[in-house]
C-alpha cells in the first residue's frame, strides 16, 4: 500500500492506496483511495510560515496536476466542465491572493510555480474538452 500526505486548503490528509486484502480476488484487484485527515495535533504546524505552506501547496499543485494529466482521458465532458469551474475559482479565490502575500514576503518564485501549475491544468482541461 501506498501512503503520502496531501495538504487541501490547510487541512492535512493521509492518502492510502491499495487494494482490499481481505476481499475474493475480483475485488482485491480494484484500486481503491482512503483519505483520512492526519494528526490533529499537528494540523496547521505550518500556518504562520508562509514560505513552508507555499511548499505544502506546492507539492499538492504539482501532484494534482500529474495525477490529473495521466488520468485525463478517463474523465467525462461533464467532470472536465465541473473540474475547469473548480480549479479556475481555486486560481481567482485561493492563489491570486496567495500570490499578493508571497510577493508581499519576497516569496513570489514559489507563489507563480503554484500559479503555473494551475494556469497548466487548466489548460490541459481547455484543451482535452476541444478534443471530444
Amino acid at each position: 500500500m501506498l501512503t503520502f500526505r496531501v495538504i487541501l486548503l490547510g487541512i492535512v490528509f493521509s492518502v492510502s492506496l491499495g487494494c482490499l486484502d481481505n476481499f475474493s480476488p475480483e475485488v482485491q484487484k480494484t484500486p481503491y483511495i482512503i483519505f483520512s485527515m492526519g494528526d490533529i495535533t499537528k494540523a496547521g504546524s505550518n500556518r504562520g510560515d508562509l514560505e513552508r505552506e507555499l511548499e505544502d501547496i506546492l507539492r499538492f499543485a504539482k501532484m494534482t496536476y500529474q495525477r490529473y494529466v495521466l488520468t485525463i482521458e478517463d474523465y467525462t465532458r461533464d467532470e472536465l466542465e465541473g473540474d475547469l469551474k473548480e480549479y479556475t475559482l481555486q486560481l481567482e479565490n485561493f492563489v491570486a491572493p496567495l500570490l499578493e502575500r508571497a510577493e508581499e514576503e519576497g516569496l513570489e518564485d514559489i507563489a507563480k510555480e503554484i500559479e503555473g501549475y494551475y494556469k497548466k491544468l487548466i489548460d490541459a482541461i481547455k484543451q482535452r474538452l476541444l478534443e471530444i
